[in-house]
């Protein structure tokens, strides 16, 4: 094993203090473990370890999972350990000598399930890692946090998510390894447990959006944002809440935007809604019916993305969407087309309409096709693959659960009548 080095160990303690009378004598035996901080967000609740190396910090308020950083800065060691008050972890030192092997990395133990799904929290150079299951990192790397606006640190996202801001700002993939833990009472209680809040998903598909975003923009000038996501409504309120709430859920680096096409007035107040939860939502408002090309063709414009998705208010995206379809596109596909049953060409788009309304596609062959064409209402999305496929674009399926419309708009889509001499001179 390399060298040894003390390390500061910090807990939470929120709403289960008698946990921690069995998680605190456990770490006081680990020789490497120097001190022990408790950051006590319920200062209401009085904590006590006689004959321990043990100092007790009383937040003013609940600060949730930031309040593990907070503690840290008061560490006299230069490495933390930490972990949540619902466990009790039994190989932490072999987490120890994991991150003693590489010190340029967070070493964290997952439960076995997420252990095996653990590249699934990659994004590019970035990795999520969960630090509540035992964890160990250096503290001058809580430094990155200070680049977190003022506005947001203080607000419950980041406080909520402060774990996902962390290791995504490092920018760097972590060394994770399975956990050996004992779960300790109240460890699924509501209100206690944030990933049993009705919340959950959404939160913590925006502390993700967050942290890459700020990530590319380290670069200057910063690089385009890699996704766009627009969503055209007219109509029902709570189709556009579900459709919205549906992409804030997906861990990615996006825009989102709300066109507006003439609705019965009601879908600006669910917009509003929305932006508390995602304030850099755009929304356009046509004054007059443009209709859904045009709509496309005015959002896509205005903003400067590597992948486009299109969505009807009604459409809802699986969680994994944005995450699968971008490794095809990054891989080389140029259309990624959601559960299709075979990979369309041209010949086969001229028979039959065999790609999703909802597929990513490169904002590129947008550009290359001349956009949505305003003069076919009805077939648009239609028109514009077999123009991209004429073009050369490479179309490739994705299995899966990844889109889910409305009822009555699914299913492959006859071509109608319409002139195709139109296409006679797109050759790829």
């Amino acid at each position: 094993m390399a060298d040894r080095v003390a390390v500061s160990a910090c807990l939470l303690s929120w709403k289960r203090p008698r946990n921690l009378q069995s998680i605190v004598p456990a770490l006081h035996n680990l020789e490497f473990i120097d001190e022990i901080l408790i950051w006590n967000n319920n200062p209401s609740v009085r904590l006590e370890f006689p004959g321990m190396r043990v100092r007790v910090l009383c937040s003013q308020a609940n600060v949730s999972s930031y309040g593990r950083y907070l503690c840290a800065n008061h560490a006299r060691n230069p490495v933390i350990y930490t972990q949540d008050d619902d466990v009790r972890v039994s190989n932490i030192p072999d987490l120890y000598a994991s991150f003693l092997s590489d010190r340029t990395r967070i070493a964290h133990a997952l439960r076995p399930r997420q252990y095996a799904a653990r590249n699934r929290e990659l994004h590019g150079n970035c990795q999520v890692a969960l630090l509540g299951w035992g964890a160990l990192f250096m503290k001058e790397w809580t430094s990155v946090l200070d680049e977190v606006p003022e506005n947001l640190r203080c607000g419950r996202l980041f406080q909520r998510e402060a774990d996902r801001f962390f290791t995504v700002l490092m920018a760097r993939r972590h060394n994770a390894m399975p956990a050996r833990v004992r779960r300790l009472k109240d460890h699924a209680t509501e209100g206690i447990a944030l990933w049993r809040e009705p919340d959950h998903w959404v939160c913590k598909g925006l502390a993700v959006r967050e942290a890459l975003r700020m990530v590319r923009q380290r670069s200057s000038p910063a690089p385009p944002c890699p996704w766009h996501i627009v969503i055209t409504c007219r109509r029902d309120r709570r189709s556009l809440r579900d459709t919205a709430r549906s992409v804030l859920c997906s861990d990615a680096d996006y825009e989102l935007s709300i066109v507006d096409d003439v609705s019965n007035g009601e879908i600006p107040n669910v917009v509003e809604e929305l932006r508390e939860l995602c304030p850099s939502l755009r929304f356009v408002r046509n004054p007059d019916s443009d209709g859904v090309a045009a709509s496309h063709n005015r959002a896509i414009r205005a903003v400067d993305s590597s992948f486009v998705v299109l969505l009807d208010a009604g459409d809802t995206l699986g969680a994994d969407y944005l995450h699968d379809a971008g490794l095809l596109l990054e891989q080389g596909a140029d259309v990624v087309n959601p559960s299709a049953t075979i990979s369309a060409d041209r010949d086969m788009l001229f028979r039959r309409n065999t790609v999703h309304r909802c597929a990513a596609f490169r904002r590129s062959f947008w550009t290359r096709v001349g956009g949505f064409d305003e003069t076919a209402p009805g077939w648009e999305d239609h028109d514009f693959r077999i123009r991209a496929a004429a073009a050369g674009a490479r179309i490739e399926a994705l299995r899966g659960n990844h889109v889910f419309c409305r009822q009555g708009r699914q299913g492959e889509i006859k071509l109608p009548e319409y002139p195709r001499n139109k296409y006679e001179s797109l050759d790829p």
